[in-house]
């Protein structure tokens, strides 16, 4: 398992001479992989559709991999182009992360069903829910050398902190991506994963711990800014 600092962190797991990738960044792993003895690059796997974990997707399926993107952004990546030709930009009060969706199409070959496992070679892939950061992001769980690692994406950074604030606006003045986040860290949790791999940021060396710090300062900026309880778990 390799990690290239790019517009995210980018990781590639390696199989023989065979590859596959968590998000893209800008495509730059390209050159890498011959030094790590990838002659096949098979799969872009990726958490959530932003622009920096995707822009140089197409850079990699010019070298035959396959995308495989959750199941509720789809329509933000193969086609991306409609709805940005529908997407209301005057007076608009949906703060929604999705402005930072690519700008032209993405075609897709498989779809990261919630719950469900994604199997290439010897790794499985459990596919779980984490809305927060976008309201369609996973999270990808796997074991790799006796450890149960999860790709987390923009849900929680190391430390117990958020990569971005303001995703958790959903709407004008709202706090709906507060309550999703601390719903799928909790869900992560009970995964009792032994390290995460973020999308921005240092490795999550103590997940339980930092899902705790985190919880903790949800809840206090939920009371904050809303007068709003999450409800115990």
């Amino acid at each position: 398992l390799y990690c290239l600092r790019d517009t995210c962190n980018v990781y590639l797991l390696v199989d023989g001479d065979r590859g596959l990738v968590i998000d893209a960044g800008s495509g730059a792993i390209a050159d890498q992989l011959g030094q790590v003895g990838v002659d096949r690059l098979e799969w872009v796997l990726h958490t959530h559709h932003h622009r920096d974990q995707c822009w140089g997707t197409p850079r990699l399926q010019a070298l035959g991999a396959r995308v495989a993107v959750p199941e509720h952004e789809r329509h933000l990546f193969d086609a991306a182009e409609a709805y940005w030709q529908t997407r209301r930009t005057f007076d608009n009060y949906d703060n929604r992360n999705t402005f930072f969706t690519s700008g032209v199409d993405i075609p897709v070959d498989a779809m990261l069903e919630d719950y469900e496992t994604f199997v290439w070679g010897s790794y499985d892939f459990e596919v779980l829910p984490a809305k927060g950061h976008t309201f369609g992001s996973s999270c990808l769980i796997t074991e790799i050398d006796g450890r149960r690692i999860a790709f987390t994406g923009d849900l929680i950074g190391p430390g117990g902190k958020l990569y971005q604030l303001h995703a958790m606006e959903y709407i004008y003045g709202g706090l709906e991506g507060l309550m999703f986040t601390v719903q799928s860290i909790r869900a992560l949790d009970r995964r009792q994963i032994d390290l995460g791999l973020p999308s921005h940021g240092e490795p999550i060396e103590d997940p339980a711990g930092d899902i705790r710090r985190l919880e903790r300062r949800l809840t206090r900026a939920a009371e904050l800014g809303r007068g709003l309880a999450i409800a115990p778990a």
